[in-house]
């Protein structure tokens, strides 16, 4: 193949069996209620210092089960992949293997798309469910849909080049959760480089120039090692929600900077911070001490050991296979916001009562987001610590004025919300520092409620412009919900916002889009909640199913609801907004709020050929043409452009689709899907299938093949917006037996 790829496997193996080592276990929850919830009593906290941290590692390290609850969650101990000697054996840090990678499922709604608009407003207003659109959407969706045949694509710019475009390629984390002790990482790592300089012959999986390496286990590809400094965390999830929160507390918070930065308040919010790190860490892994310095006064210094070069290596791992100035704190929170979308639309066992977005996550994806947060508190704990003899030129309270700081930054500064502030990633970066009354749960409802203001103001800010431009909308295709609460005075706000009188159809549509913009942020609260605090106590769960997922959400994290929130917003910050400030919403983007996937595929490839091929000119009917699922663009598969010597798709990859590197197009011609993957690739199974569900690659049987829409969805999830491109090629490229032969070429 002339594609430019290093190597193209032409395994044709299952997706499910390509996949298979990949795919994480979901969780199974049990217990049934169908009540509101109930009050918690609080708990002391303090006592969690105090409880057993003993577990069968033999176990599940997900605890969710209908027996007594767990004491603590245990973070990964497998045997050294390397040594085979157990994690807890040898005294040496452990550590497991992942994976940072760009992603492109994060998109924001194109306003002025009509089909991508009505799309992202107009579904079902609980991602929990995989119910089918209304059918006046449904009916809309499908004209568009024929009338295209491929497609549409989704847009990557605006006509505007102003416009900073309707998607991003932010950096991720995936793993396997296997590990190994530090030196016999550092010497597999070593052996591994040196292998692949050897091999002349063969297309190796892995890229040495991008670190990246292959855990010997399972084949995954990966490029960084997370040192697991905690062994366990016993923190249970209902006691952080258990306190009571005032509501005046949430919607007008307050941090006194002056106050806040005083040394004493300072020095307590650290040692809360140390105290939490500590609590969890091995007492072999403490590397921290406090000594006396020159003013006869405690500062704190790295013990001589060698742990604080562990940290060192695992910095700059991350920060080299990064993009500049992503932080621990982004990659997390974009991480978990990319398990959040690939779960939308997705209905639960029907075995599970207590329907929750967590009973939806799978173990893997949970064991990989509590590694990355513990080494992000751990290398908070360490910011202004002491360093060798440089006790003068360290800050003591560093990551305290930082706190705080970003604390007074996001609860005051009204600038953010109109700049498109994400305060989901706020709330990441956040510690709480409960000894100045900033808890998780105050947290997260403070920032909700920021979330809900600035998502009002950019529907009303869409609205009005669409308006302005003559696009009127067709309200019965996205107005899902009636606003049931005082709609005088919340016609009052919204009127002060947009200086006119509204119709009284205005309100549901404000209200309607609100709500489809607030649940996805709810569900990644959620997830981060649950990862922070493991300790799942179900029979402490009782779960409306008849309440919409944000109600359920709100309910169980004990925060405010949508419709509390919007009743005690004050109209007159919404009629201070001037116009330069609207602009500034208008173009900070509103992110996507339904489900998102590839593009569009006729019900069968005759239709592709009858209605889409044979309608172009003669020049663009390719012999080999090749479709991106991303922006629907047909290409020539094998076709070298003038004075490259790159093939069309590796091109239309690099440097025309917003594909993050990654490239997955479908091959009509031979029925199945090339994945590309920074210059290999890899042949899988196509979703089209014959009448018995088999596949027919090339047509050899002649058979009328239709789309299969359960085996698109698989590759979506399982391929793509599970980020395993880089790991079929992988396993792929590992099982050629012809090294170097015509197979391979």
């Amino acid at each position: 193949m002339d594609e430019g790829l290093d190597s193209v496997s032409e395994s044709g193996t299952e997706i499910n069996r390509s996949v298979d080592s990949l795919n994480d276990t979901a969780l199974s929850p049990s217990g049934d209620s169908s009540q509101v919830v109930p009050e918690i009593n609080p708990v002391d906290t303090s006592s969690l210092k105090k409880e057993s941290h003993h577990a069968n590692q033999d176990e599940s390290i997900d605890y969710v089960s209908c027996g007594d609850p767990p004491k603590s969650w245990k973070f990964p101990e497998h045997q050294c992949l390397l040594c085979h000697i157990p994690a807890s054996e040898k005294d040496e840090i452990f550590g497991v293997f992942s994976y940072v990678t760009d992603s492109n499922v994060f998109r924001y709604v194109p306003t002025d798309n009509d089909y991508w608009f009505y799309k992202a407003f107009g579904e079902n207003l609980s991602l929990d469910q995989n119910e089918t659109a209304p059918i006046g959407l449904f009916e809309y969706i499908k004209t568009v849909e024929t009338k295209s045949v491929i497609g549409p694509g989704f847009p990557d710019v605006n006509e505007s080049p102003y416009h900073p475009g309707f998607y991003d390629n932010m950096a991720v984390f995936t793993g396997c959760c296997h590990g190994m002790h530090a030196s016999c990482f550092k010497h597999y790592y070593e052996t591994s480089v040196d292998k692949q300089l050897s091999q002349i012959t063969r297309t190796v999986p892995e890229n040495i120039q991008r670190n990246e390496f292959i855990c010997p286990l399972c084949k995954t590809i990966c490029n960084v090692f997370i040192p697991v400094c905690y062994s366990q965390n016993s923190k249970k999830f209902f006691a952080q929600f258990s306190e009571s929160v005032a509501l005046p507390d949430i919607m007008t918070p307050r941090v006194d900077i002056d106050i806040a930065r005083l040394n004493i308040i300072q020095e307590k919010i650290r040692d809360e911070l140390l105290e939490n790190v500590k609590m969890q860490m091995d007492k072999k892994n403490w590397f921290l001490e406090k000594t006396m310095n020159y003013k006869a006064s405690k500062v704190l210094k790295f013990k001589e050991d060698a742990f604080p070069a562990v940290l060192q290596d695992c910095i700059q791992s991350v920060t080299s296979v990064s993009p500049p100035f992503e932080s621990f704190g982004v990659i997390i929170a974009k991480t978990i916001e990319s398990l959040e979308i690939m779960l939308r639309g997705d209905d639960y066992n029907p075995k599970v009562k207590k329907k929750l977005l967590i009973n939806q996550l799978n173990s893997r994806s949970l064991t990989n987001i509590r590694v990355w947060l513990q080494i992000s508190e751990v290398f908070k704990s360490t910011l202004g610590v002491t360093k060798g003899a440089q006790e003068s030129s360290n800050e003591p309270f560093l990551f305290s004025q930082s706190l705080t700081g970003l604390y007074y930054n996001l609860f005051q500064n009204d600038e953010l919300l109109f700049d498109g502030q994400d305060y989901f990633t706020g709330l990441v970066h956040c510690e709480e520092a409960k000894c100045i009354g900033f808890s998780f749960k105050k947290l997260a409802s403070i920032l909700f409620v920021r979330h809900i203001i600035q998502s009002l103001m950019k529907v009303m800010v869409v609205i009005t412009d669409k308006e302005s431009k003559g696009q009127h909308i067709n309200y019965d295709l996205i107005i899902r919900e009636r606003y049931t609460g005082d709609r005088n005075k919340f016609s009052i706000l919204l009127s002060s916002f947009l200086s006119v009188r509204i119709p009284n159809e205005i309100i549901d549509l404000v209200y309607s889009m609100t709500i489809k913009m607030v649940t996805p942020f709810l569900r990644k609260v959620l997830i981060l909640a649950y990862a922070k605090y493991p300790v799942f106590e179900e029979e402490m769960l009782v779960v409306d199913p008849d309440l919409r997922e944000c109600d359920k959400i709100c309910m169980v994290m004990g925060i405010p609801t949508v419709d509390t929130v919007i009743e005690n917003l004050n109209p007159e910050f919404f009629g201070m907004v001037d116009t330069k400030q609207k602009t500034r919403l208008l173009n900070s983007r509103i992110g996507y709020p339904s489900k998102i996937q590839l593009i569009h595929l006729p019900e069968t490839l005759n239709d592709f050929y009858v209605y889409y091929y044979n309608s172009l000119p003669a020049e663009e009917q390719y012999e080999e043409p090749a479709i991106c699922m991303f922006c629907g663009k047909m290409m020539s598969l094998q076709k070298q452009r003038y004075g490259d010597h790159f093939g069309s798709c590796t091109m239309h990859l690099r440097w025309e689709c917003m594909n993050s590197g990654k490239g997955i197009f479908f091959l009509p011609r031979n029925n199945c899907v090339l994945l590309l993957d920074n210059g290999k690739g890899s042949f899988i199974e196509s979703p089209y299938r014959d009448e018995f569900g088999e596949l027919d690659r090339d047509f050899k049987s002649g058979h009328e093949v239709t789309l299969s829409d359960k085996k698109y969805d698989e590759l979506q999830k399982n391929i793509w917006l599970s980020h395993n491109i880089q790991n079929v090629v992988a396993q792929n490229l590992e099982n050629l037996t012809d090294i170097g032969g015509w197979s391979t070429l």
